[in-house]
């Protein structure tokens, strides 16, 4: 069999009502900041638990359109050293300086002891990642430490649509989130996208602003700087499909993860990251975490010789890619927790239209090669 690590979950049902209302589209020549857009946008607000959601063409663009809301020139915004490099990237596009900071080893989420030694007179804010769709059990204690500094706090959600903890959704947390519709999400809107969600009417209206070069709310009248950020109508068409079957999409790569932890609990050359109570997690990703590098190496190219495609979440991390040690000087050892982690830490396919046999396979070729 041939495994790949991720595929979008779109079925059939879907894909006949994703092209009856694209041909709607179409036909009424609306293909931009149309009815499908703002349906979209409500159905993933009621999703995130906030008030407003806004439509843009992707998390890095909902990013910089949040930090330069909160004006981050010339101050320090600190973020995971364990994230894909949009997320401090959108930093750096808004003026501001990212300062990285280190993981807790059981979530791979920011650890709150670490960044709070990261805290500074110029930090002006928090961003904090969902990574791999768990929001970390330590996030009510980063939000006191965001309260107490007078920081503001940015959810960064791209692997955690419909994640949430003690019933409060990904989202909803912080004053802001962004959110991805890349491809391998756990929900698309056709490839590319994001969202930005918030109980911030100006932040909205501002982000409303910026994603169409800065016009305001009388046509043809540029209040401020922007971008061609928008999210067309077909995309916010597949967007919505996708958000009206995200329960069910998360509940089954929960069932996904569920039968990997019961198959693997035994074996005794790998670990695994559990679920923490009242948790949802959307399982962007699902990591074993083995006992060295080399051991890693070695079962990745094992499960590939066999058809299982396998990866990271993430490394190389931030502060070992070159462009960031050649633009802050960050070198190997800085970020001992991350580097020994993201190192040995392995993810298995994991996408929601898995098949029993393809699961069963996977597990079989796993054990075998452990």
């Amino acid at each position: 069999m041939q495994i790949p690590s991720t595929k979008p979950y779109i079925p059939e049902v879907d894909i006949k009502t994703i092209l009856k209302n694209t041909e709607k589209a179409l036909r009424s020549g609306r293909l931009w900041n149309g009815p499908f857009l703002t349906e979209f946008e409500t159905e993933f607000a009621k999703a995130a638990g906030t008030k407003h959601a806004v439509g843009m063409n992707s998390a890095t663009s909902v990013l910089q359109t949040i930090l330069e809301y909160y004006d981050v020139r010339g101050r320090e915004v600190i973020t995971p050293t364990n994230t894909f490099i949009a997320t401090s990237n959108a930093v750096i596009f808004a003026g501001g300086t990212p300062v990285l900071a280190d993981m807790h080893p059981q979530t791979l989420c920011m650890d709150p002891v670490d960044l709070k030694k990261r805290i500074t007179k110029k930090t002006k804010g928090i961003i904090l990642v969902h990574l791999g769709g768990l929001i970390t059990p330590h996030i009510e204690e980063i939000r006191k430490i965001a309260k107490k500094h007078k920081l503001f706090l940015v959810e960064d959600g791209s692997h955690a649509h419909g994640a949430s903890r003690n019933g409060i959704p990904a989202g909803a947390w912080g004053d802001a989130a962004a959110f991805s519709f890349y491809a391998t999400k756990v929900i698309t809107s056709g490839g590319l996208g994001g969202m930005l969600t918030t109980n911030d009417a100006k932040l909205a209206d501002y982000a409303r602003s910026v994603r169409f070069h800065g016009e305001g709310k009388a046509r043809g009248l540029q209040e401020r700087l922007g971008n061609d950020w928008s999210l067309s109508e077909p995309q916010a068409i597949i967007g919505l499909a996708q958000t009206k079957r995200l329960k069910e999409i998360v509940k089954k790569r929960m069932a996904i993860a569920a039968a990997y932890d019961r198959a693997f609990a035994k074996l005794s050359h790998v670990k695994l990251f559990p679920l923490p109570p009242k948790t949802v997690h959307s399982y962007y990703k699902y990591l074993l975490l083995l006992e060295s590098e080399e051991e890693k190496k070695h079962v990745a190219v094992a499960l590939k010789e066999r058809g299982v495609a396998t990866g990271s979440l993430y490394w190389p991390p931030c502060h070992l890619q070159p462009v960031y040690q050649k633009k802050f000087g960050y070198k190997k050892g800085m970020f001992s927790v991350a580097e020994d982690i993201l190192s040995r830490a392995m993810a298995l396919p994991m996408y929601t239209g898995m098949t029993k046999k393809e699961r069963d396979y996977i597990v079989a070729q796993v054990k075998g090669v452990t």
